[in-house]
């Protein structure tokens, strides 16, 4: 295991991820940032630790299954404020937690933590 956990963000559009990945990296975490879903099939296999994914429309749930399908690490769904079918809907199709934006990035990043140590990374090796 490397000492620093490796973040992927996926978004279909700008907006949470662009201000997220800057953020991310402050905490102490290496991160890399797609928008595109074909590069995300492709490079999400590869070594991460923790995938966010902009999940903001129904569409967004077959990508979210699809990823489920091969990554078995924590995968933490970035939705729409006041849609709690969505929100329930990216629960039922593997989603481990769900985040509705707008959010506090300190839930954001005390969430990331709590994934990551059931995964087995120790709370002090990355972020407060």
């Amino acid at each position: 295991m490397t000492n620093v956990a490796h973040i992927l963000i996926g978004s279909f559009s700008s907006g949470s991820s662009d201000f997220l990945a800057p953020l991310l990296v402050d905490q102490g975490y290496s991160v890399d940032l797609i928008h595109d879903q074909y590069a995300l099939s492709q490079i999400a296999p590869k070594h991460i630790d923790l995938l966010l994914l902009d999940v903001t429309a129904a569409d967004d749930l077959a990508m979210l299954a699809h990823l489920r399908t091969f990554i078995d690490r924590a995968i933490i769904a970035i939705t729409p404020h006041c849609n709690d079918q969505l929100l329930v809907a990216a629960l039922n199709k593997g989603a481990d937690d769900v985040i509705q934006s707008p959010f506090r990035t300190d839930e954001l990043f005390a969430r990331i933590r709590a994934l990551l140590r059931r995964q087995g990374w120790n709370a002090t090796s990355t972020g407060n």
